[in-house]
């Protein structure tokens, strides 16, 4: 469910020195501003997005099932906006995807194909090793997903997957009521964390959504690109996804954290 930009972005180089971290574009994160706090995005960050045509048709036996899938796609590409605030209605988007095909539409029909799409996410090969690495530093980490759906399905898969535990608050926008970039749903995450805009970092993959909206409340932004580097981005860092634990770590200064005592 999130839109696939094409962005050019100027290079960045991270390099760490003594008490610092430079970026060529974001300046210096000085100790007295060390990252205290995680927000990741989801889709295309801690897991590969699946496609909500596939997994209808997977639960949905009818001839028009992919085009009603690819119907339901549609609204949700149209989202991804600077101005994008407020959740979609999920049960009047497929209703109407439904009924542009003839085809009669109900909740439990709804709600089988979300559970399918949520199964197909597939975790990156970095993410638990990071996510666990961050937690055992102390470093409060949240996550901030534009879902659309009863969020009790986005939940259960997550811990499904093993994920949940990882995190200190949670938030889909199908549960707070606005979405990505809107700052509302930055603001509502921070306040969970119950940190300062300064003392976070945002990682995702949308500049749109992830990064615009991060930026709008003074948070840090770490973008993760597939493929050639990005050259037009407003990110303060950028990292490929290979390198997404290395670049993470020297953002969030895990060198220098005194690890847990042991229990």
């Amino acid at each position: 469910m999130q839109k696939q930009e094409r962005i050019n972005q100027p290079d960045r180089t991270i390099k760490t020195l003594p008490g610092q971290l430079f970026s060529s574009y974001g300046g210096a994160l000085k100790d007295n501003m060390m990252i205290k706090g995680v927000i990741f995005d989801y889709g295309n960050t801690l897991v590969e997005s699946p496609s909500l045509s596939d997994a209808l048709v997977s639960v949905f036996r009818h001839d028009k099932a992919l085009e009603i899938g690819n119907e339901i796609e549609k609204p949700f590409l149209d989202l991804y906006t600077p101005e994008q605030k407020e959740q979609p209605d999920w049960l009047k988007v497929w209703g109407e995807a439904f009924s542009k095909y003839g085809v009669l539409f109900n909740e439990e029909i709804g709600i089988q194909h979300l559970r399918a799409f949520a199964d197909r996410y597939k975790i990156y090969d970095y993410t638990k090793p990071l996510l666990s690495e961050l937690k055992g530093k102390s470093i409060k980490l949240a996550l901030l997903g534009n879902m659309t759906g009863p969020a009790q399905i986005f939940h259960d898969d997550l811990i499904y997957k093993g994920l949940n535990d990882y995190f200190d608050c949670i938030a889909w926008s199908c549960e707070i009521g606005y979405r990505k970039p809107s700052k509302e749903a930055f603001q509502y995450i921070l306040d969970k964390m119950a940190l300062k805009s300064e003392e976070v970092v945002m990682v995702g993959d949308s500049e749109i959504a992830d990064i615009g909206g991060a930026a709008k409340i003074g948070i840090k932004t770490l973008r993760i690109y597939d493929g050639n580097k990005p050259t037009n981005s407003k990110a303060d860092f950028l990292s490929s996804r290979g390198q997404v634990i290395n670049t993470i770590e020297a953002i969030t200064f895990i060198s220098k954290r005194p690890k847990k005592p042991d229990a």
